[in-house]
């Protein structure tokens, strides 16, 4: 496994001087991040289609429930769709930026 190095951020609500709530994301800590590309073949009625899922582990281990995260690197954005925690957090991830 090789990991690589990404900025972890978390969305949190902030709120204004005048009282307006925004979502904005806050940068926790530099995590170490090995990713994985998975190309599945999904078949339709009269299609077949390749569709490609990103999954990531982690040795962090303090994700939160119902928390949103994103990770992120010089190259990649990725959205954490959902983890599991454990000794090696699992990650779904999603691509936002390339």
């Amino acid at each position: 496994m090789r990991y690589e190095t990404y900025k972890l951020y978390q969305l949190v609500e902030t709120f204004d001087e005048y009282g307006n709530s925004k979502n904005d994301f806050e940068f926790l800590e530099d995590i170490q991040v090995y990713v994985n590309e998975q190309h599945l073949k999904v078949m339709g009625t009269n299609t077949c289609y390749f569709v490609k899922a990103l999954q990531g582990v982690t040795p962090f281990n303090q994700f939160e429930l119902g928390a949103e995260y994103k990770i992120s690197n010089s190259y990649h954005e990725y959205k954490i769709t959902s983890f599991i925690n454990g000794r090696l957090s699992q990650l779904v991830l999603e691509e936002v930026k390339v």
